[in-house]
């Protein structure tokens, strides 16, 4: 793949900076904010890129390029259509122009007017057989993204699919994990207090789990932030002993 469209980045050096993304090294959000600066710069067509993940019933935009990108695929979200819903739900490009727009989607179409779009493709985001996304191209030219953009923006979504899925992933399992540790911390404070209240009060492990959930509920705090003052209360006391 050369790669060099007319008026475009080179595509193959686009392809080989997504390829050299390292999950971990950079959050999700930087990620995506690559894959928009990308895009941008490999179709010069587009004003404003945006970046809608999801699966088609609940859709989320990620990341872009300007506030006006956000809120025409909020339009989209809101009424449950538009070129960039559509792309996820058919799993296939949709481009339009504005007189294309107003047809399938009125209320979109005025939007975009407003905000000065004449034109939006928006391409699939596919990784693993599965429809993650969309990438969502809005241009100010009507006669934007022709055979050859959209081919050129099908390639770049193709590779940009893979790195935002991936990223995605490991960002979820990281969040996972994290949820997981905090559980983990959670119970092993939460049976500290027991233990330091069962002492204090001798009582059973269920009549001191029963004195901090009380506490809890009346003070209106996590029954974790009130265990972990049990336990550092007591700790503060056996230091000053």
């Amino acid at each position: 793949m050369s790669g060099v469209d007319e008026g475009g980045g080179d595509l193959s050096a686009v392809v080989r900076e997504l390829a050299g993304v390292v999950l971990g090294a950079d959050p999700l959000e930087a990620v995506l904010d690559l894959v928009v600066s990308l895009a941008r710069e490999t179709l010069p067509g587009a004003k404003d890129v945006s970046v809608t993940v999801g699966d088609g019933d609940v859709l989320t935009t990620q990341h872009a390029t300007s506030e006006d990108a956000v809120v025409l695929d909020h339009v989209q979200y809101g009424n449950g259509d538009g070129p960039c819903v559509a792309s996820v739900r058919e799993g296939r490009p949709q481009n339009v122009d504005i007189e294309a727009m107003t047809t399938r989607w009125p209320e979109f179409a005025e939007a975009a007017r407003d905000r000065g779009v004449a034109r939006v493709l928006s391409v699939p985001l596919q990784a693993r057989g599965a429809t993650v996304g969309a990438l969502n191209l809005y241009a100010a030219n009507p006669d934007a993204f022709g055979p050859e953009e959209e081919t050129r923006a099908r390639l770049f979504a193709h590779h940009a699919a893979v790195v935002v899925a991936n990223a995605a992933a490991y960002a979820s399992a990281e969040a996972r994990t994290a949820q997981l540790l905090e559980a983990l911390e959670s119970r092993d404070v939460i049976g500290q207090a027991k233990g330091i209240v069962m002492v204090r009060e001798r009582c059973s492990p269920e009549e001191a789990f029963d004195v901090l959930r009380q506490v809890s509920q009346r003070t209106h705090r996590k029954l974790r932030d009130v265990a972990q003052e049990v336990a550092d209360a007591a700790a503060a006391e056996r230091r000053h002993r």
